[in-house]
């Protein structure tokens, strides 16, 4: 059913991260404009690519092209991006990964929730699988206790009506968010030290704690072909995983819950070492061990420079 609303049409700024991937944002960017409707204003942040990117995406008529020297990572990219949006009046910030695709009535229902609840700061949509189809990847999260880690509700079922009523839900994820203008002014912006993954959880989790909702919205849909930035590195990918999680734990875990943290800690650490030695992978158990001490080391950063 087509979203319908009397109110008038917000300004949508909708940010693009690209790294070495051209060929995925032009995609990306053909479907954005058939599809969307309303026509978001459109940001597309070179994260310090070293292919053609900037030479195939420069020229582009219709969007913004902001080239930038080096990689800053998923949050300081695009950051870069959200703070050009803000600057130009936009009243929500629409995050898309380019790896993404979309019919055209994706962007308009992710409104909705913003009129329903007065408190609302995030939407996200019903995200698939592009393989295996019709699989969910995303329809909500969960923060799991004492750790706060982020669970995706839904991962690998089947995509079925169970998971299409709109509800309030712990976190949205970066590979599609919109997020309300004021939420912006009232937390900052991503924290450009998780570099890549956990950024949006602890975003989410900042929201919720100054006070907004956030909304998951299966009435909007999108297929993700997922992690394709990291999905030729797995053991790139674990030590980035393992390096932000360490540091969204020492960002957040306070009081009583710190000595039951530290003991599920040593528990993962010895149940991933010895999971390596069973299953021959030690290299991605290198990986994880890299990463854990990579966020402990890069943890420091959170009492020299809170956010």
């Amino acid at each position: 059913m087509e979203y319908v609303t009397n109110q008038p049409v917000p300004k949508v700024g909708l940010i693009i991260l690209n790294w070495n991937n051209w060929q995925e944002t032009l995609r990306c960017l053909e479907y954005i404009h058939t599809c969307l409707n309303p026509s978001p204003e459109i940001w597309v942040v070179d994260n310090g690519s070293q292919d053609e990117s900037v030479a195939r995406l420069s020229g582009i008529i219709g969007i913004h092209f902001l080239p930038l020297d080096g990689n800053l990572g998923f949050a300081g990219g695009n950051n870069i991006g959200i703070q050009a949006a803000l600057e130009q009046n936009c009243d929500f910030i629409l995050l898309l990964n380019n790896d993404t695709e979309f019919s055209d009535d994706f962007l308009r229902p992710l409104l909705e929730p913003f009129e329903l609840d007065p408190h609302a700061g995030i939407t996200c949509p019903k995200i698939l699988y592009q393989e295996p189809q019709h699989t969910i990847w995303y329809a909500g999260g969960r923060f799991r206790q004492p750790r706060i880690l982020g669970e995706l509700v839904g991962m690998g079922t089947p995509n079925q009506h169970h998971d299409d009523q709109m509800r309030t839900t712990d976190f949205a994820v970066g590979t599609c968010m919109l997020i309300k203008r004021d939420v912006f002014t009232r937390i900052g912006m991503l924290d450009d030290r998780f570099f890549f993954f956990h950024e949006d959880v602890d975003f989410s989790y900042r929201a919720n704690q100054a006070g907004f909702t956030i909304w998951y919205q299966p009435k909007s849909t999108i297929i993700h072909r997922v992690s394709a930035s990291t999905s030729n590195r797995p053991d790139q990918r674990v030590y980035l995983y393992e390096r932000a999680r360490i540091v969204f734990l020492l960002k957040h875990i306070r009081g009583f819950k710190i000595p039951l943290v530290i003991m599920m800690e040593i528990i993962r650490f010895f149940r991933a070492v010895i999971n390596g030695i069973i299953h021959q992978q030690m290299r991605l158990t290198h990986s994880y061990i890299k990463g854990l001490f990579a966020g402990l080391k890069d943890s420091r950063l959170i009492f020299l420079k809170p956010k």
